[in-house]
């Protein structure tokens, strides 16, 4: 069956629709489920409790690499004309309802940390850091929206866990800069996870507040601001004191550490996007500035962040809808495995100085992106 679809520079084409073809349903309901099937595996350690609170970090950093390097690699794209209101409404709430449901369970967990040994704590943890983590791609995907409601939940993430600025910093910083000298996301070949993140957590600290605070043109929006940060401060340090009061001192061990670890992971995936590339700023932004990468259930888990070409050419397309590109950088392996890797930087360093467009570690030609 043919169907009319718009292309990229607005003309006009017949296709084959995609809403009639198996794979690409079968595509759509990963792209939605994933997210939701890391949630419902913490409910078998609520139930049953012992190993089986590791079965979400299991799945995150086990599984789903397995699953990249067995599958093949995915360009297929979605149009939004060619989805049902239904299906295009659901996916659109998808970030909303993992947000809601991850703090739901975050609460029940902090219920039960009383009757937890050690040992299943730190399952609980590792657990909850890689939903944590999810939950930030969720929170990424809202704030880019244009309805302020949906912004707002996007912020929860990230001020729960103490992030209060990556908002501000992403959209005016990161997005605004992408790829130049004075992007905090963007480390050169050779900077290691760990220096990025000593030095770039303070600059986009600083930036946020500069933006919300110092850059304000009256008085009363300078009063606002500073009430702003305030609220962003007293947030996580209330949902600390709420987690002592339930659990004690191991709720406080419970709520740092989940959210000091999924944000670590956050940090390691926006260091890897951009690794090495760069531009002036008077240079157009093009896909070969971003390491993408299509490997399919890195992209199912964490919402598409990993087609992060499109993102930055169409900030506010819904991350359902972005599209492959044939020159974007690749990545050679998935995210959760990419990840792990920039937590040890020689062996990051092998995997990625080699594939960095006119790096020094260049040592064989660029593999065709075709």
């Amino acid at each position: 069956m043919l169907t009319t679809i718009m292309d990229e520079n607005g003309g006009m084409e017949m296709q084959d629709a995609p809403a009639q073809n198996w794979s690409q349903n079968l595509d759509l309901g990963f792209i939605g489920g994933t997210p939701l099937l890391l949630l419902f595996l913490i409910v078998p350690g609520f139930i049953w409790g012992g190993v089986f609170y590791i079965l979400p970090a299991a799945f995150a950093f086990l599984l789903v690499p397995i699953l990249d390097a067995m599958l093949p690699q995915s360009q297929d794209t979605q149009h939004k004309e060619d989805l049902s209101p239904a299906v295009h409404r659901a996916l659109s709430f998808m970030p909303v309802f993992y947000t809601f449901l991850f703090l739901l369970l975050f609460a029940i967990q902090v219920l039960k940390l009383g009757a937890l040994s050690p040992v299943e704590v730190g399952f609980a943890i590792l657990s909850f850091a890689a939903m944590g983590t999810v939950l930030t791609a969720a929170g990424h995907e809202l704030i880019h929206k244009r309805q302020s409601l949906l912004k707002a939940i996007g912020e929860i993430p990230f001020v729960l866990f103490g992030y209060w600025h990556f908002p501000v910093a992403h959209i005016k910083n990161h997005h605004a800069l992408v790829a130049t000298e004075k992007d905090n996301h963007a480390p050169d070949v050779g900077d290691t996870y760990w220096h990025y993140l000593i030095t770039s957590y303070p600059e986009a600290v600083r930036f946020s507040y500069d933006q919300i605070v110092r850059r304000q043109k009256t008085q009363r929006a300078e009063i606002l601001g500073r009430a702003r940060i305030c609220f962003y401060v007293v947030v996580p340090l209330a949902a600390l004191a709420v987690c002592f009061q339930i659990a004690g001192w191991t709720g406080v061990i419970f709520y740092c550490c989940s959210a000091i670890l999924s944000l670590m992971i956050a940090e390691a995936a926006f260091y890897l996007q951009h690794y090495g590339l760069g531009r002036d700023e008077d240079e157009q932004v093009t896909p070969r500035l971003i390491w993408d990468s299509y490997h399919r259930f890195s992209n199912y888990l964490i919402f598409m962040v990993p087609r992060h070409a499109d993102h930055h050419l169409n900030w506010q397309k819904s991350y359902y809808l972005l599209r492959s590109y044939d020159d974007s950088q690749r990545l050679p392996v998935g995210y959760p495995t990419l990840v792990a890797m920039a937590f040890i930087p020689p062996l990051f360093f092998a995997t990625m100085n080699k594939l960095v467009p006119d790096s020094p570690a260049l040592k064989s030609p660029q593999p065709s992106h075709s």
